[in-house]
């Protein structure tokens, strides 16, 4: 199986939601299945 690993490193002092990670994903016509972070591990899109 074929995957792909998107690394996002934040500018200092930014504050990045899950899902707002999730959407910039998915605007560039990609369709995540996976979201690992600090604020847990999303397998579908966050509520916040």
């Amino acid at each position: 199986m074929k995957t792909k690993t998107i690394k996002v490193t934040p500018k200092v002092g930014a504050v990045l939601s899950p899902k707002g990670l999730w959407e910039a994903v998915e605007k560039s016509d990609k369709t995540p299945t996976r979201l690992e972070g600090p604020s847990g591990v999303f397998t579908t899109k966050p509520n916040g």
